[in-house]
């Protein structure tokens, strides 16, 4: 079991760029969740969601799923964003 204090703390400041930021990457590094899960981001406070992987699994996990679609490494570009802009992650489990 992974301790709570062990984990490193996310500065949420590094997720937010005054001016905007072109190319922003997401990339797929890899997963040991026995579910189906799908992964989802928002730039404004979670009203609305875009989804990013529809299907976060891969047949070279660490819990491999054998039909997941995503290879280890994998990227997705979610594109330019102006102004001030803050970036939030969600995950929807089983989806």
């Amino acid at each position: 079991m992974i301790n709570q204090e062990d984990l490193p703390e996310i500065d949420f400041n590094f997720l937010r760029w005054e001016s905007g930021a072109n190319d922003v990457e997401v990339f797929f590094i890899n997963e040991g969740a026995g579910f189906r899960n799908q992964l989802f981001y928002s730039v404004d406070n979670g009203n609305s969601k875009e989804i990013v992987f529809d299907d976060v699994s891969s047949p070279l996990s660490i819990l491999p799923n054998d039909d997941g679609l995503l290879a280890l490494g994998q990227g997705v570009n979610l594109g330019n964003f102006v102004g001030d802009t803050f970036i939030e992650f969600f995950i929807k489990s089983d989806g």
